[in-house]
């Protein structure tokens, strides 16, 4: 349980994607890399303003009942809503999103700027971007490969959860991400290394089906103390 709370609240709702802002319709498949070489595979979709956010086992894909996935999160931006649904207990907690709370440190800072150069990701067409991070006095820099409507961005999950610009970067890139970009692959530079955090490998213009963005019929309701008591609502 520990580890499911762990990817679903941080990695789930911290790290990913853009339905809302950019309007784009159908599906997008990535992979997320951290520091010490672990990955997940994520599956977004995303329909007028409804958002879903899937976490796949691994090998594992995505089906409306949740075969091959761990846990998934819906975020509706117009009614403010959120939906976790748990796949191994079949059951879900629904709730308000919450107000939005910036997290940034007080001598953090971030820069953001073309590097002219631009790459084919996915099938599309993005351009690369130098971020320079200043962040509890470390430096951190990196690269994202941007393209107009489509992509990942995270603001919108980071508004689902009330974590507003959860890091100087996101600060420095929410305008940009405003006006509907998306980010298909971003890598993290350290010691002249560059290492992929985020890479976007298939797109899918299909719109999902409205079924997506709601609970499994046999997923029971949970209140939100559940997840920690492990108990479903009768």
């Amino acid at each position: 349980m520990k580890l499911l709370l762990t990817t679903c609240c941080s990695v789930l709702l911290a790290a990913i994607p853009a339905a809302a802002q950019t309007r784009f319709t159908g599906t997008i498949t990535y992979t997320m890399s951290s520091g010490d070489g672990q990955s997940i595979n994520i599956v977004q979709s995303s329909k007028g303003p409804k958002l879903r956010v899937d976490q796949a086992t691994a090998g594992g894909s995505r089906d409306g009942s949740g075969a091959g996935m761990t846990a998934s999160v819906i975020y509706d931006h117009d009614a403010r809503t959120l939906t976790i649904l748990l796949h191994d207990q079949r059951v879900y907690i629904a709730r308000p999103a919450p107000d939005a709370t910036a997290m940034t440190g007080p001598g953090d800072s971030a820069t953001f700027a073309a590097t002219g150069k631009s790459k084919t990701v996915a099938g599309v067409t993005c351009t690369m971007y130098r971020i320079h991070t200043i962040r509890s006095g470390r430096p951190e820099d990196g690269d994202a490969c941007m393209a107009k409507g489509v992509g990942v961005n995270p603001l919108d999950m980071e508004s689902a959860t009330g974590s507003a610009a959860n890091s100087p970067a996101m600060r420095a890139m929410q305008d940009f991400f405003a006006r509907g970009y998306g980010m298909l692959e971003a890598t993290a530079l350290k010691g002249g290394t560059s290492s992929t955090a985020l890479l976007v490998t298939s797109i899918s213009r299909t719109p999902p089906s409205d079924d997506m963005f709601k609970p499994p019929t046999d997923y029971k309701p949970m209140a939100a103390g559940g997840i920690l008591n492990g108990g479903a609502q009768k």
